[in-house]
């Protein structure tokens, strides 16, 4: 077996490049392909295949190999990466003979076939097919001309050469007819692609690189986009962008897809991204992680710099760090509890004497070297540099240091870390994914929070005064900055503090006064000030998670920290409430142009495995603000559903989130996206079916809402209903076993487990009368939920209406003292007979005629 292959999401001049190799060195070489085309790869590929000969498919290929077929030479094109081959990098151990075809520079994982320079690996292969005097076919001749054009950008590209210019005439000598240019890689464009285009330049932003800037953008899709590095090209060229990089959120991945006039080398960025290219066009693929994540990355990659950043400014401020005697397993416990890459060691005295990377600790339990002690592993200390060092300092210090970590300050005495993710990830530094909304005024959104929460504000400006004169940062986070840029009133107001938030709370109550609860051990505090109002204060804090589903280990953190453990960027900004910064919004990942877009996006891939309740948690969102998911993590949810990661919620957290939901006046907008993401399933299949189940629940809470005028005090809040809304199509016995789901709340097992049932009942009795009596008979038996429940019905609603405002207050004018001295005995006989004395005084019967009722019921009369 003889097989020329090329890139994952195989180019044209990678065909291309296939076709000339089989041409250059055998017929007999057979195609295979890694993966899928790029468009216009495909289209091209939809008229001529039967021209050009048949693509094995990768399946064949392998198990044909491990049929024992030896493969005798693999002919790379167009990459020189075996990572770029996909599912075909395995190959390279298999064959016997491999060369590679490349123009694009970079390292090589194998023998590199000498070729001149040129924009497209095809024009040498051109050439070299023109001096062995042989005349390709004039469909060969216009691929390897679309191969020429597409990669140097229509011979316009900084790297193109003479030889492009020469291939290009040659193919044209051969046959290669010009119009394809025109028929597969257009100039013009048409609506969607000029609005693409304008989404991509409002999403811009600059990134200095140093000698040069890049122009970097994103965009969410809900479905792929053909062509789109050609639109980018054409972008950055209109633009006189020196370069242009556009990050795409797809289905399962992000694309980066990078065009560069030369000054900068895309196909370096895209290879240290996994991907590749050369230096004026190049793209990568990220998976598992967030927009964020990968505009983090990319940011990295680039190593733009600010001289305005210092190491003080970047560093994070809590040292993380174990003893050096600590074992490998504890380091590496300790890197997963944090999100950190890097570990600081101590000594006996306290200074830092070592420092273990997560790839080191990753390659030590490989080995088998768990239980060895940390310390045995380090090379010596980090090395350090002083609070004022600017960032080429910094940077320099990283590439040259003996380590992925620096410490700010001395060994001894540490102010913090700097690892080189965080140099990117400074707030000075990072990009936003599109412009960022301009936040209102310091003063204006002060004097919002004072007309919004009233009283209150008042409060929170003392607990101001009180931390900065204590010299702690104090912000106000979470969801009443979110509700307050809403213009929305909130009832939550939840304080972070960069220190203690009990001994910040104590300080507090003592001046002003008021009542004092702290929980030192979770480091939070409740003030209940003497005007009334009540202010959570919460220290700063991590949190990690054993596993999928479990609840959080919660530990002392830095600001930036205590945003990353929150779910949805637009719960993840703050506001200063100390006189300096009071009424400042602080906003690390752009919450607030989410907030303003509708969008709800989670900043880290694994935010799901972390807690998959924050699956549910975004319906209820989705639901209250109209709002939708960005693709990218939708994704992410969806990723996380196929592991199984969203069913490892324990039943009590999961029916915590669906209460909460109840509580929504968007209840069934909210269930029919858990429907839609298919998470109902997790609850019980019948809810994916129901179909009437967004109608009841909508009727329910109208029906709460309508009863509540009758009897507030006697009616629970509208979840309670809603349980047996939600259970109405689910057999008894698998909500016997779900029950769970409704576990701490009162009562509320037996509304779930019975309360179908019972309501059912009730309407059945109901329908065969028209009597007063015979419907009180059928709904004094309904507890309150049940009853809200059994109103959803429209033609039931007025009769539990008259049995909240009436009914349930009639009593008969006899009694049971009257009843047996008319001789009826004590027993079920005197109870049925009061039954039908109540009947016939709610049918507004006299009371003789309740008397006769109830002695004709008891067989008296």
């Amino acid at each position: 077996m003889r097989l020329v292959t090329s890139h994952l999401n195989t180019d044209l001049d990678g065909l291309a490049s296939m076709v000339a190799a089989r041409r250059l060195v055998d017929a007999a070489l057979e195609f295979v392909l890694p993966g899928s085309m790029d468009p216009s790869c495909r289209r091209v590929w939809d008229d001529l295949g039967e021209a050009l000969g048949p693509i094995v498919p990768t399946r064949a290929v392998l198990r044909r190999l491990e049929q024992g077929e030896p493969l005798d030479q693999l002919i790379i094109v167009d990459t020189a990466r075996r990572k770029r081959l996909g599912p075909l990098g395995r190959l390279f151990d298999d064959a016997r003979q491999v060369e590679i075809w490349d123009t694009h520079g970079g390292k090589a994982d194998g023998p590199l076939k000498p070729l001149p320079d040129a924009g497209a690996t095809v024009s040498p292969m051109v050439l070299q097919i023109a001096e062995q005097g042989q005349t390709p076919t004039p469909a060969e001749a216009g691929l390897f001309l679309l191969g020429i054009h597409c990669d140097t950008g229509h011979l316009r590209y900084a790297g193109t050469t003479p030889i492009d210019h020469q291939a290009a005439g040659q193919c044209l000598m051969w046959g290669a007819d010009l119009g394809w240019l025109e028929r597969y890689l257009p100039d013009g464009l048409d609506v969607t692609q000029l609005r693409l285009m304008s989404r991509m330049v409002a999403s811009m932003a600059r990134v200095d690189t140093g000698d040069s800037w890049v122009a970097l953008m994103a965009l969410e899709l809900d479905a792929r986009v053909p062509a789109l590095s050609v639109l980018l090209g054409q972008l950055r060229v209109g633009e006189g962008w020196p370069a242009a990089i556009v990050l795409v959120a797809e289905d399962r991945r992000i694309s980066v897809i990078g065009r560069s006039d030369g000054a900068l080398d895309v196909g370096a960025l895209c290879r240290r991204l996994g991907g590749g290219g050369h230096p004026e066009a190049a793209s990568a693929a990220l998976r598992g992680v967030s927009l964020i994540e990968a505009r983090a990355r990319v940011v990295a990659a680039l190593q733009s710099s600010r001289r305005s950043l210092t190491a003080a400014t970047m560093a994070s401020r809590t040292v993380f760090s174990l003893p050096m005697d600590a074992t490998i397993a504890d380091a590496n416990d300790t890197l997963h509890r944090y999100r950190i890459n890097a570990l600081p060691l101590r000594d006996a005295e306290g200074t830092i004497a070592g420092v273990l990377s997560r790839r080191e600790i990753d390659e030590a339990i490989r080995h088998g070297l768990s239980s060895a002690a940390a310390g045995a592993l380090s090379v010596g200390p980090p090395t350090t540099v002083p609070p004022d060092a600017d960032v080429d300092v910094v940077r320099r210090a990283l590439l040259e240091g003996p380590s992925r970590l620096l410490v700010v300050g001395t060994l001894q005495e540490a102010l913090g870390v700097i690892t080189r993710s965080t140099v990117f990830r400074a707030e000075a530094l990072d990009p936003p994914l599109s412009n960022p909304v301009r936040p209102p005024a310091p003063t204006a959104l002060w004097k919002r929070a004072e007309t919004l929460f009233g009283a209150a504000a008042l409060d929170v400006a003392d607990l101001g005064t009180v931390a900065a004169e204590a010299g702690v940062r104090a912000l106000l986070i979470g969801g009443c900055v979110r509700d307050l840029l809403l213009k929305r009133p909130s009832n939550d107001i939840d304080v972070v503090v960069v220190g203690d938030a009990p001994a910040l709370a104590t300080a507090a109550a003592r001046r002003f006064g008021g009542d004092v609860h702290v929980h030192p051990e979770f480091g939070t505090a409740h003030w209940l000030s003497p005007r009334g109002n009540a202010l959570d204060l919460a220290s700063a804090r991590t949190e990690s998670y054993a596993r999928p589903g479990a609840l959080p280990s919660v530990e002392v953190g830095d600001l930036r920290q205590d945003f990353y453990r929150r779910d949805f960027t637009i719960n993840m900004m703050a506001m200063g409430i100390s006189p300096e910064e009071r009424g400042r919004l602080v906003d690390p990942f752009y919450g607030l142009s989410d907030l303003r877009a509708g969008t709800l996006r989670v900043v880290h891939g694994l935010s799901f495995d972390d807690d998959p309740t924050r699956a549910w948690r975004a319906a209820r969102f989705a639901a209250r603000f109209d709002f939708r998911l960005a693709p990218g993590t939708a994704a992410l949810m969806q990723q996380a559903l196929r592991r199984g990661v969203l069913e490892s919620v324990t039943d009590e957290r999961l029916g915590a989130e669906l209460h909460r939901i109840f509580l929504e006046d968007r209840t069934a907008e909210a269930v029919r996206l858990l429907r839609e993401w298919g998470l109902l399933r997790r609850i019980h299949p019948r809810l994916e079916t129901d179909r009437g189940l967004l109608q009841r629940l909508t009727a329910t809470q109208q029906a709460w809402a309508a009863l509540q005028d009758e009897a507030p005090a006697a009616l629970p809040d509208a979840g309670e209903a809603l349980w047996i809304a939600l259970g109405w199509s689910i057999p008894p016995k698998d909500r016997q076993t779900t029950q769970r789901l409704v576990a701490g709340a009162r009562g509320r097992i037996r509304r779930w487990v019975e309360g179908p049932d019972r309501v059912r009942k009730a309407l059945r009795a109901l329908d065969r009368t028209d009597s007063r009596g015979a419907h009180a008979d059928a709904l004094h038996k309904l507890e309150p939920a049940e009853l809200v429940a059994a109103a959803a019905r429209d033609d039931v609603l007025e009769t539990v209406r008259w049995w909240l405002s009436e009914g349930r207050a009639i009593r008969p004018a006899v009694d049971g003292h009257q009843l047996m001295a008319a001789g009826v005995p004590r027993g079920p006989e005197l109870g049925r007979a009061l039954g039908a004395a109540r009947r016939a005084a709610m049918d507004g019967a006299d009371a003789d005629t309740q008397l006769d009722a109830a002695l004709r019921s008891a067989g008296v009369r």
